[in-house]
């Protein structure tokens, strides 16, 4: 048995979809146990392919450090894991030219740092393909969703998260063509600099954040309420219409597309949290020019990367000298 996961419904009860293995190939059954007194009520069975691809699609403007970073922990965490599987990351490169050269310096910096990994790592299924205007992570998304296969499945993700293996896995196993999509819920670090001013105020604190890679109340929180993290099978984009491509600046087109999926009459929406996916602390900030919905979704989640309520109130008190 590899896991099982509960969810509880007020309608139809709790539901138990257990993963398990046998010598031959990997399955999922699927239970439920309804609200009356009775025998859990055996749903489906769904055979896994352990060598189904999956299509890593992001949108991505420019070289940074968190593009480096991502790559470094891709080609250590799943290019060097047998266990991973076959994964391919298709790079939607936005290009912005100058308008004096008619050139994009940043565009051949990426493509620069693409064909050396490459290169290095000649195994690796990495592609890159270009779109012109300003950023628009809808926009980069459903371009690279348009280069894989009906029956394949495409996975958005951004270059500031830390995959492994056991989130490929799951995400194999749970994302179900014509029958389910997967949102999962990924553990966001808080600023590692706060943490440590914070445990030199209140040396309590220090035992929990002196691992800053553990996951636990002090070092980060589960981000229950984003949803850009999501994998399903093109087909059932498609399906539901996909993302809606005139949405500019800052979030909305992961809830617009996530609300699609539920209010679709044949397809379940999974969101369950996954230790295996981390969002790596960076330093963001907030454009001002963003619709007023936006510019305030985008200080929200800002301010709760910063620590949890007990380090920031102890740099608030210590600030005000009443600790």
């Amino acid at each position: 048995m590899k896991d099982i996961l509960q969810r509880s419904d007020p309608f139809h009860g709790t539901t138990y979809v257990v993963h398990f293995e046998t010598d031959q190939k990997q399955g999922v059954l699927q239970m439920r146990r309804p609200h009356v007194v009775g025998k859990p009520k055996l749903l489906s069975i769904n055979h896994v392919n352990n060598q189904q691809i999956i299509n890593i699609i992001s949108p991505i403007s420019k070289v940074t450090e968190r593009f480096n970073l991502f790559l470094e922990r891709y080609e250590r965490n799943v290019l060097n894991n047998p266990s991973a599987g076959p994964v391919r990351i298709i790079f939607v490169i936005f290009r912005e030219e100058d308008e004096k050269s008619g050139k994009d310096n940043s565009v051949s910096h990426v493509t620069s740092v693409l064909d050396q990994f490459r290169a290095r790592n000649t195994r690796a299924m990495i592609e890159y393909i270009f779109t012109k205007g300003e950023f628009n992570r809808a926009v980069g998304l459903h371009a690279g969703v348009m280069q894989c296969k009906d029956d394949e499945i495409v996975l958005f993700l951004d270059v500031d998260l830390k995959i492994g293996p056991e989130f490929l896995g799951r995400v194999r196993r749970n994302t179900l063509q014509h029958k389910r999509v997967i949102f999962p819920i990924m553990f966001s670090q808080y600023d590692p600099d706060i943490l440590d001013a914070a445990a030199a105020i209140d040396t309590s604190i220090y035992p929990d954040v002196e691992h800053k890679v553990d996951i636990n109340k002090q070092t980060g929180f589960w981000i229950y309420y984003a949803f850009g993290v999501a994998a399903m099978y093109k087909s059932d984009y498609l399906k539901v219409g996909g993302f809606r491509l005139d949405i500019r600046g800052w979030g909305g087109e992961d809830v617009d597309l996530l609300k699609k999926m539920i209010a679709h009459p044949t397809l379940d929406v999974m969101s369950i949290v996954d230790y295996d996916l981390i969002h790596i602390y960076h330093k963001r900030g907030c454009d001002v020019t963003l619709a007023a919905d936006q510019y305030a979704m985008c200080v929200g989640a800002w301010a709760e990367t910063l620590g949890s309520q007990l380090e920031v109130g102890t740099l608030y008190l210590n600030s005000h000298n009443e600790l």
